[in-house]
């Protein structure tokens, strides 16, 4: 028992191991990333602290390339700064490229001697304010990350071969001899659904690294192992929602002193990115809190975070697993119910989504949620499913055994009812037909024989009447050794249940003649049975006490059907006269009082001839002669002499069914 019980548990522990790493897989598929992900930026929504902006976003809008053609001038970019800068911003940045320098080859040497000029005017202007403006950082034909400034490649690229994009593109030369602060503003948009979560606070250059807009303009300072390392961006607010102005705005803003205060009004002390939001230019992607948003709003947030102290951190998807899969074998183990199992699975399934937001929205911790509660769930549910199909094992070995132990109409009877059934006090009065039966002579024959021989003609015999008897809708009350108590009519109601016991006591005596040589094989003795049957009102339901409860019947007609059974001549079939008065379709039979034990008067009964006695014939009841002497008690009627097919008369004896027979004294033991 004690080793059953420890595989049970092994065998339990194996198959919450097997869905925890199912479970592990599961939570790396791209659809469970695309879960987290989502609940991340749910979280984002619901989790940040509101706080008012410190950042204004300045627009390149449609508008501002309506009013100043594409490309914009450096000169307009120069006056946009010295606008912002006088009217208090705290610091500027830019995220665009000033690459369109080379937009044309067709530019005259005036016309370059103007970009220069205004070059010059950006880089002064940049470097007298603070401005920080956005490096462009591609990859070299051989794969190295470069970045322009501070020395270009010696050879640049042909103006025809500039849309390669396979050298460094280079900043302005005006420009960059001014020395402006400068950062890189490459965001990371997920391999998995194509949304900018993430940056990295420095990008590796050929000539050392280059720190984000959003660190540079705020002047966080980083840590150079680190800081190579994508972060996730906290996400407060969309574009629509930051203060935000139109390039167009800020410099008419600028003509008047009117003007220039009421932009101080929104700028002053404020943080404020230049950026993209026009469509046309493809500065455009998906934010958590937008499928579609200016890329300008990722560096306005981090620095929103970067001012609130809120840095998002990611907990190790490996130790998440661990802890899942631990949590999850634990309750495996101590768990007994699959029911239990189950729930707690899916309990588990509630307490990671909401550790993971009460994580993020106390400590800005960021954990793959799916990674927490897939291994856990996956080990319950598997523990589930091994109890459950060890439970399905144990109750087909139930059923089985209560298939030779109770009666199939009893379980019938259990389900029908449910636990109304199985009440001590589920009696009821109800009209049944009540079987008894057993076998003639089997006292002395069981004194004779061994018990093995006894056990094997008994199983044998059995098995062919508890057949016959369910055929019928008969339910085995009680097996006493050879004899049977079976009742019709209980606990599955039945309108037939007179024609059903009196057919199935017939048919187990004509059972008999196919079942001679087998039992004469085990015992060596011929087999014979009496059957009593008997019909009334009686009390069946369950009949017990604590630790033992039977359904049975008890009632005067249940003694009557005893009785009838041992009054019964050998081979045949002795019905009460009720019962029989009951049939449809009367079985040949002549009346017979009947003094039984128990009863002070005579009892009227109806005996049916045994099988093999009787002579068939349609019109007549007629038994052999030898089979009229074998009887206890004589029928009443006369002997005639009858013509076989052979022409040779017979002398048989035809009962005279409408006349009572003469009691005389007979019988074998019992």
């Amino acid at each position: 028992m004690e080793f059953l019980k420890k595989r049970k548990y092994l065998l339990r522990l194996i198959a919450a191991l097997c869905g925890a790493a199912l479970g592990v897989v599961i939570a790396q598929l791209p659809f469970s990333e695309k879960v987290d992900l989502s609940f991340l930026d749910l979280s984002q929504k619901h989790g940040l602290p509101q706080r008012d902006p410190g950042t204004v976003i300045v627009a390149l809008d449609e508008k501002s390339f309506m009013v100043y053609g594409w490309p914009i001038g450096r000169e307009l970019y120069a006056a946009l700064i010295m606008t912002l800068h006088g009217a208090g911003a705290k610091k500027i940045g830019f995220d665009l490229f000033f690459t369109d320098r080379f937009e044309s080859c067709q530019v005259s040497d005036d016309g370059k001697a103007a970009l220069e000029e205004n070059e010059e005017f950006l880089g002064q202007s940049a470097a007298a304010s603070g401005a920080v403006l956005a490096s462009f950082v591609v990859e070299t034909i051989d794969g190295d990350p470069t970045q322009f400034p501070p020395t270009p490649p010696k050879a640049l690229f042909d103006c025809h071969e500039r849309d390669r994009a396979t050298y460094l593109q280079e900043l302005l030369p005006g420009v960059v001899k001014h020395a402006p602060p400068m950062a890189h503003v490459h965001t990371i948009p997920s391999t998995i659904d194509g949304v900018n979560r993430k940056i990295r606070p420095c990008r590796s250059l050929y000539d050392g690294c280059v720190v984000d807009l959003a660190s540079v303009m705020t002047g966080v300072p980083l840590d150079p192992a680190a800081c190579m390392e994508p972060v996730l961006i906290p996400f407060f607010r969309s574009y629509e929602q930051f203060p935000h102005l139109s390039m167009v705005d800020v410099l008419e803003k600028s003509e008047d002193e009117k003007g220039l205060a009421e932009l101080a009004k929104i700028v002053k002390d404020k943080y404020v990115v230049i950026g993209a939001t026009a469509q046309t230019l493809k500065d455009v992607g998906p934010t958590p809190l937008s499928d579609l948003d200016p890329l300008v709003v990722t560096h306005a947030n981090r620095i929103e975070g970067i001012l609130a102290g809120i840095s998002i951190r990611e907990f190790g998807q490996r130790t998440i697993f661990l802890v899942s899969a631990a949590a999850g074998l634990a309750v495996a183990l101590v768990t007994g119910g699959s029911s239990l199992l189950l729930l707690f699975g899916a309990l588990w399934a509630f307490f990671s989504f909401g550790a993971a937001f009460l994580l993020f929205k106390w400590y800005f911790i960021w954990i793959p949620v799916s990674a927490l509660f897939l291994p856990a769930m996956f080990a319950l549910f598997a523990a589930a499913g091994y109890v459950a199909w060890h439970n399905f094992l144990f109750n087909q070995m139930l059923s089985q055994a209560f298939d030779n132990y109770v009666s199939p109409e009893i379980l019938s009877w259990l389900r029908e009812t449910g636990g109304d059934a199985l009440k001590s006090d589920s009696a009821e009065r109800r009209d049944i037909t009540i079987l008894f039966s057993d076998i003639a002579g089997y006292t002395s024959m069981s004194n004779a024989l061994d018990a093995d021989t006894i056990m094997r003609s008994l199983r044998y015999y059995l098995d062919s009447m508890l057949v016959i008897a369910q055929k019928h809708n008969g339910y085995i009350d009680k097996i006493n050794g050879d004899g049977l108590m079976i009742l019709f009519g209980a606990p599955k109601r039945s309108d037939r249940h007179a024609e059903e016991a009196v057919t199935a006591g017939a048919e187990m005596q004509q059972q008999l003649l196919a079942m001679q040589e087998e039992w004469h094989r085990f015992t060596g003795r011929p087999l014979r049975i009496r059957v009593g049957v008997a019909r009334g009102k009686v009390f069946v339901g369950n009949l017990g006490g604590t630790g033992h409860i039977e359904y049975t019947a008890i009632g005067r007609d249940v003694n009557l059907a005893a009785r009838l059974e041992s009054g019964s001549e050998i081979g045949g079939v002795l019905v009460s006269a009720d019962c029989y008065e009951a049939l449809t379709a009367k079985p040949p039979a002549w009346k017979r009082r009947v003094h039984l034990k128990g009863y002070d008067d005579d009892v009227i009964a109806y005996q049916l001839p045994p099988h093999h006695i009787v002579v068939a014939d349609p019109a007549r009841l007629l038994l052999t002669a030898d089979g009229y002497a074998a009887l206890k008690e004589k029928p009443a009627g006369r002997f005639v002499d009858v013509a076989g097919s052979d022409g040779i008369a017979q002398k048989l004896f035809e009962v005279d069914t409408t006349q009572f027979a003469a009691a005389l004294p007979g019988g074998e033991d019992h």
